[in-house]
Order: C-alpha cells, then structure tokens, then sequence
C-alpha cells in the first residue's frame, strides 16, 4: 500500500502521447463479492463520448451491461442457451468495442481485488488484443497469494508485449 500505483496510472493516463487517443479507466473495489467484470466494464462506460468504429451484431451483448452506450451498440442478439456459450460471446464483444475505439488505453487499478470473471476476460483479451489497444494494470502482490496478476499463467499473441514491473519505496 502507498506505492503509487494509482498515481502511476494517472500519471500515464495524462501523458501527451496519448492525445488523439481514448484513455479509459476502471478500477477494482475489495468488495466481499466483486461485481462480474467490474473494472472493464467502467472503463468502458466512457468510450460513448466519442464515435466509435463499425461494430458487429455480436457487441449488441453488451447493452444489458453498458445501458450509457445502448444508443452505440447494435441491438441485442437472442440470449445463448449455454452459458459457456453466452460468456464467450460476452467476451468478444468487449474485444469488439474495444477494437472499435480506434486507439486506446485501457487502466486497470488494483487487479487484486478483480473477480475470476474479471480476471478471464483479461486473459481472453491478452491472447488476441486489438491492434491499437494497450493494457496497464495495476496490482498489489502482497495480499495474494496467487502467481501473478491475472491469477494463474497467461499466455499473449505473440504480437502482444507484456511486461511486469516491479515498483520499489
């Protein structure tokens, strides 16, 4: 606690470099039961603000959980039986809305406290990122005993960078 992740995040969020850009922002809460897909989906509350790209039917998934952005997003495909089915489509169309941004910057504050759903997505997203997207996420080690930020071993598209970075007192 008190390293300055959270002022490292706004620190990049505000770099110049960025303009022309969206930076979008979410961040983890230590709730008893975190909400399903919590940071992401706060992060993505504000890419409305400015147009988006072209977006297939499968982004309309997203209306029930981003009602700011249903005036953007398609019109919501017919529900899956299969919920493995639902969560997978659940996740392409974050991707999707993502890649439709145009260039963007996702911050993630505290991953730590991020549900399993949270932490899948991320995974998900990490195998197979839009080109024009960057990910920094933040992440207090100490307080779990987990390997790693995402909570077990990922695996990037080789075009993917990632990096880990240690921050000191």
């Amino acid at each position: 606690p008190g390293m300055g992740r959270t002022r490292l995040l706004a620190e990049i969020g505000r770099r110049k470099e960025l303009d022309g850009g969206r930076v979008l922002t979410g961040a983890c809460q230590p709730l008893r039961e975190p909400f399903p897909y919590g940071p992401i989906l706060e992060a993505l509350r504000a890419v409305g603000d400015t147009p988006l790209g072209p977006l297939s039917p499968v982004a309309g998934v997203l209306r029930p959980l981003l009602p700011e952005l249903a005036e953007a997003l398609p019109e919501r495909p017919e529900p899956l039986a299969d919920p493995v089915a639902e969560r997978h489509r659940v996740f392409r169309a974050v991707r999707e809305l993502l890649h439709a941004c145009g260039p963007a910057l996702v911050l993630i504050d505290d991953l730590q406290w991020a549900d399993e759903d949270t932490r899948d997505l991320m995974r998900f997203l990490a195998g197979s990122m839009p080109p024009e997207l960057a990910v920094v996420a933040t992440y207090r080690s100490a307080t779990d005993v987990r390997p790693g930020p995402l909570g077990a071993p990922f695996r990037t598209d080789p075009a993917v960078h990632s990096a880990r970075v240690a921050l000191g007192a």
